[in-house]
């Protein structure tokens, strides 16, 4: 038999615990056909002496929501091995939408998202089945999977209001989710430190989490407060679990105060005892000690309430009271020194990749007039990147069995584009930094840091017939160096390719070959 594509040669990772072994790959069409130690022929041959032969990486915290309607190569994901993503993450989503918020929804849209110029079709999505069958139409990179955002579910039900949901509204806002979750949504996500996500209590959480259950699917967590109250936040998440019966992962688990540093062993403690009571409790991470989000971040709740162009209108009549209350969030986060600015959103993307001391100083404005500027000229669509995590933490959290890597991140161009500002290196760079800490401290074995970015992300999503080398799963497939492999993107520059990543198959083509992009868009909406 003469397969489409034969990889040979390499030490093959399958995901899951069987062993590594050298033996030779067939593929026809999407899926493997064969797994032999025999010769195999194809009509191309990959030769992967010397390269660690992986199930194609996933990536389970991602922001591309909207990358595949984008008419730049958004590559920034594929050329370092993630062949999977799952967006609506944070509570923030593009669906579901009725015509009542459609104006609400929008702004929540454009608030959080870089927006492709050509945007019409995204008029067109009003639901996850919309969203797949465009997707799939145009193709992308990458594989594509959705979680719900909680965010866009209670905007769908009373918009940008505060108020606690009385039942009408809670049915119908229920009835929203299970609508897509049923149309092929992986599981749910909460964003409880963005509005509309932080107007939520305990039980609105637990009713969401208890319909997520009914499906045996996965809730994503952005807990509602990352520093001075992060463990009081874990604990909530973890009640709310504890009622519902729900599976959980905590994203992108952090410790952003710095008086908080040193508290990572508390908080696996709790997810540890939380595990051991039944509850099934993981998280996600990235490797890096910089967070990255919007500026409307810093403004507490009671200034803030979601309306961004309410915010505006009333920025210049803030009190001092309500100005020492952000600079005190500002403090938390690192102060205006570790601030970045990584998209200003501004004309000529003026101020992206200065610190917002640095902008200070060139406005001759005080330190909240400087961040109070930024957001009231950007339209409350300023980002930042925060240098607010502390290492020894992250790497703590990194080398327990419980988690897995992801990138917060977005696919992106892989060149530097004006649109895009000059974003956080974990866009680029997620995986590989990871497979280099790993060789350089000896975290895991390999099998068991592959397992970490493909086999246990896909069990945790339920990702069928993907994360693992086995005949009749879908072929994504990432053959890399591992002596090799190099994290190149940086904070002043992350538009630098990681090294040591040669080729990423995606449903059985080859998307990235000897370290290029080939141009192939068989990604699906799965």
């Amino acid at each position: 038999m003469i397969f489409d594509l034969v990889i040979e040669n390499g030490k093959v990772v399958f995901g899951g615990e069987k062993a590594a072994e050298n033996v030779n790959i067939g593929i026809t069409g999407d899926r493997i056909a064969e797994i032999s130690f025999e010769k195999l022929d194809g009509k191309k041959v990959i030769d992967a002496s010397g390269k660690i032969v992986s199930p194609g990486f996933i990536d389970p915290h991602c922001h591309s929501d909207l990358a595949a309607f984008f008419s730049e190569e958004m590559t920034s994901k594929i050329l370092q091995g993630v062949t999977t993503e799952v967006n609506g993450n944070c509570g923030i989503g593009i669906s579901p939408i009725k015509e009542k918020y459609n104006r609400e929804l929008a702004q929540y849209v454009r608030d959080h998202f870089v927006l492709p110029e050509e945007n019409s079709e995204l008029k067109n999505i009003k639901s996850m089945k919309d969203l797949k069958e465009s997707i799939n139409k145009k193709g992308f990179i990458t594989n594509q999977a959705y979680l719900v955002g909680t965010g866009c579910i209670r905007i769908d039900s009373v918009g940008f209001s505060t108020k606690k949901l009385n039942e009408e509204e809670m049915k119908n806002m229920l009835e929203a989710l299970e609508k897509e979750l049923q149309e092929g949504a992986y599981g749910v996500s909460f964003g409880l430190v963005y509005q509309p996500g932080n107007f939520m209590d305990k039980d609105e959480i637990t009713e969401i989490l208890k319909v997520t259950a009914k499906y045996d699917k996965v809730a994503s967590f952005h807990i509602r407060n990352e520093g001075e109250y992060v463990i009081e936040s874990i604990k909530e998440v973890l009640e709310c679990t504890e009622k519902s019966r729900c599976r959980v992962n905590i994203s992108h688990l952090k410790i952003m105060d710095r008086r908080l540093w040193g508290k990572s062993d508390e908080i696996l403690s709790l997810i540890i005892e939380a595990r051991e009571k039944g509850m099934d409790i993981t998280y996600d991470q990235y490797p890096y000690t910089a967070t990255s989000t919007t500026l409307m971040v810093l403004l507490p709740e009671k200034i803030f309430d979601g309306d961004v162009k309410k915010f505006i209108e009333r920025i210049d009549t803030l009190t001092k009271e309500e100005k020492e209350e952000i600079m005190d969030i500002v403090y938390k986060r690192g102060g205006i020194s570790n601030i970045l600015i990584s998209n200003s959103f501004l004309p000529d993307n003026k101020f992206s990749g200065k610190t917002v001391l640095q902008i200070k100083e060139e406005k001759g404005l005080e330190d909240i007039e400087t961040i109070l500027y930024l957001i009231k000229e950007s339209g409350g669509r300023a980002k930042a990147i925060y240098f607010s995590i502390g290492e020894e933490d992250m790497y703590n959290f990194m080398r327990t069995s419980i988690g897995v890597i992801g990138s917060d991140g977005s696919s992106v161009p892989a060149e530097k584009n004006q649109k895009f500002g000059i974003p956080h290196p974990r866009n680029f760079a997620t995986f590989p930094k990871f497979i280099k800490i790993n060789r350089e401290k000896n975290m895991f074995t390999i099998k068991e840091m592959v397992n970490k970015i493909t086999s246990k992300t896909a069990d945790i999503f339920s990702i069928r017939e993907r994360g693992r080398i086995e005949k009749g799963y879908f072929a994504d497939i990432t053959i890399f160096d591992y002596e090799k492999v190099e994290d190149r993107a940086g904070f002043e520059d992350p538009f630098i390719k990681s090294e040591g990543i040669e080729y990423v198959i995606v449903n059985g083509k080859i998307a990235v070959d000897k370290g290029v992009f080939t141009g192939e868009t068989t990604g699906r909406c799965i």
